[in-house]
């Protein structure tokens, strides 16, 4: 029995040991083509980097500048409902004025159930209410999710925008978006 046991622990470091020592000979013998197969991508990792100089937040300014530019309000909030439905926390706050990022965790947010679509509804000059629903799962259809009234102002530079204000108003969901 142990014989058996030493013979098959030999035969499969041997067969481990040419495995490897193949794609060591493969990869070696064959750059170019390597490099053929594989798409380079040129990176300047330039040490000039620029900060915001505003808030000193280590570039964020820039990227939520970068999210919140938008041809509309309406556009701007079709983004921001975007990031609810990927559940990502951390993109959904940039849309939100820095004083209202608390109101959205800066991680995965959500439920396991995803969300399917979410209703864009203009009320009034710049409020708008968003209503959410669940993607069907199961026998069960479609269901509501949470629905929330928010203020969509521009900010003082052409084209992008920020939510100054964020209101629930009915939420199944206890506060998972």
């Amino acid at each position: 029995m142990k014989r058996r046991q030493w013979f098959w622990g030999v035969v499969c470091l041997g067969i481990f040991v040419l495995a490897t020592a193949c794609v060591e000979v493969n990869a070696s013998q064959s750059p170019e083509r390597v490099s053929e197969e594989i798409p380079g991508v040129q990176v300047n990792h330039s040490a000039n980097v620029q900060q915001s100089e505003e808030t000193e937040d280590g570039g964020m300014d820039l990227i939520s500048s970068y999210l919140r530019q938008a041809e509309s309000p309406e556009q701007f909030l079709e983004n921001f409902a975007d990031a609810l439905k990927a559940r990502n926390g951390a993109v959904a706050r940039l849309f939100l004025q820095p004083e209202l990022r608390h109101e959205i965790k800066p991680r995965v947010i959500g439920v396991s159930t995803p969300l399917k679509k979410i209703d864009i509804n203009h009320i009034d000059s710049n409020q708008y209410q968003l209503t959410a629903y669940f993607s069907p799962y199961g026998e069960k259809p479609e269901q509501f999710a949470f629905q929330w009234r928010v203020a969509v102002e521009p900010e003082s530079s052409g084209g992008t925008y920020f939510i100054t204000s964020l209101q629930r108003l009915k939420d199944v969901t206890n506060k998972a978006w």
